[in-house]
């Protein structure tokens, strides 16, 4: 009998190099939920800020797009405005082209709305070939903060009668928008020649409403963006 114990006793003896199977402790399971919420926050955060900045450039890109488009509308229009001075009741004719300082802007008005440059174009395409005219009268306003670009086909009479106008939104958060003009009887393109209201009065107090500058400088503030300067010559000045 006592063989038999001790060959029982001999089996149950763990063998060297085998242990038995067990599970994870608490204070394991704890540690590896700590990881893992750490791995997961970390993961969570850079995920954020990489969509934070792709929205950023995405969000500059645009704005960007739409200030070029914005220099591009304002080269186009100033480019082809011509010294054409449009009628406005009772035969009295407007300024072919006029701006006003910033600081007067709410002084000025076009129906309805504050503008600070309003000129008379021509090279208006016509790819349907309706029976129009190819001159555009072309207004810039800026209202809260927005720069709207607002056309409507000039005509030779006045009726009474306000031309059907589009309004177009160009440029949202603009900070700030600066003109100068440069007459053509500067002598050089010293900044001294420039001045920031058109049209200019003569010595006797006359206003000539068919002189155009030679050239005209815009500077553009907006939002995130650096200043943008750029200077347009007209070709309807030599005219």
């Amino acid at each position: 009998m006592s063989s038999v114990h001790g060959a029982i006793a001999i089996a149950m003896r763990p063998r060297p190099g085998l242990r038995r199977d067990r599970g994870f402790t608490l204070v394991e399971v704890l540690v590896a939920l700590g990881l893992s919420a750490v791995v997961a926050v970390l993961a969570y955060q850079s995920l954020t800020v990489a969509s934070d900045a792709s929205r950023a450039m995405k969000l500059a890109a645009e704005q960007m797009n739409a200030v070029e488009r914005t220099w591009q509308f304002i080269r186009q229009d100033l480019q082809h405005s011509i010294n054409r001075a449009p009628l406005q009741g009772q035969q009295q004719s407007l300024p072919a082209f006029e701006a006003v300082a910033a600081a007067e802007l709410d002084s000025f008005t076009f129906v309805g709305d504050t503008w600070f440059l309003r000129l008379t174009r021509s090279g208006w395409s016509n790819p349907l070939g309706q029976v129009r005219s190819e001159l555009q009268g072309v207004a810039y306003q800026l209202q809260d903060g927005s720069l709207y670009r607002v056309s409507w086909p000039q005509r030779d009479y006045y009726d009474g009668i306000l031309p059907a106008m589009q309004r177009r939104l160009l440029l949202p958060g603009v900070e700030q928008l600066r003109l100068r003009f440069l007459p053509l009887s500067a002598a050089g393109l010293d900044d001294s020649d420039w001045v920031e209201q058109w049209p200019l009065s003569s010595n006797d107090g006359t206003v000539n409403n068919t002189s155009l500058p030679r050239a005209v400088e815009v500077t553009l503030v907006a939002d995130t963006l650096p200043e943008s300067k750029r200077v347009f010559l007209l070709a309807g000045a030599a005219q």
